[in-house]
């Protein structure tokens, strides 16, 4: 019997412990880098930058694409058809999302973007 309560208790917590380092995984923090510092080696990873959105274009498909550039450089952002940005020309954003490969040119497929208030 005391063995037996041992091995409910010792499982619990192994099942505890994959909860808690699941939950870290997916918290952890993507680093913010320059647009200019992103090449090919950054291609399918996940990455942060802080921009300024110089254009806005949309496409009769629903998505959008976004010129953003910093002090480095400027990339565009695909942003899909079912997230609305609301965003204006001029806007202070950080924008996450995965690097990727369109017609030779890098872009950042957006997963977040957050509109920054600098008040």
């Amino acid at each position: 019997m005391n063995n037996k309560l041992l091995l409910i208790i010792s499982f619990m917590v192994f099942i505890i412990g994959i909860i808690i380092l699941f939950l870290i995984y997916l918290n952890l923090d993507i680093k913010l880098i320059k647009i200019s510092e992103i090449d090919n080696a950054e291609l399918n990873l996940k990455v942060k930058v802080v921009g300024e959105v110089v254009k806005i274009t949309n496409y009769k498909t629903g998505f959008q694409l976004l010129e953003v550039r910093d002090d480095s450089g400027n990339i565009n952002v695909f942003v899909e058809n079912e997230k609305k940005t609301g965003l204006n020309k001029l806007d202070k954003i950080i924008v996450a999302g995965k690097v990727s490969e369109y017609k030779d040119n890098l872009q950042i497929v957006a997963e977040k973007i957050n509109r920054l208030n600098l008040n």
